[in-house]
């Protein structure tokens, strides 16, 4: 599920450096986001645990003005496509 896009090498490797997550991580709310700041939401086309619809709902929730960059990846991006990834964070640092 975490790593559909990975050999099953890769997954082995990936999931030597995994923790647990923190109580309540996927429900928390967010207080005192600064505004005015750019947001960026990055979110993967094959990611299993965050479809595409939830995707939707999680930048929505962020606000309008969002901007919104889309990984060919499942949802383990920073292990399978770090060089997307990377070139993705880049592109905001430099503007």
């Amino acid at each position: 599920m975490f790593g559909n896009d990975l050999t099953p090498e890769q997954w082995m490797e990936h999931a030597k450096s995994l923790v647990p997550d923190a109580v309540g991580i996927m429900n928390a709310r967010l207080s005192g986001y600064p505004t005015g700041i750019p947001i960026t939401y990055v979110n993967m086309s094959r990611d299993v645990p965050v479809p595409p619809e939830l995707a939707e709902q999680m930048a929505a929730n962020l606000g309008a003005n969002v901007n919104r960059r889309t990984i060919d990846a499942g949802h383990t991006s920073w292990f399978s496509q770090p060089g997307a990834l990377a070139n993705i964070i880049n592109e905001l640092v430099g503007d």
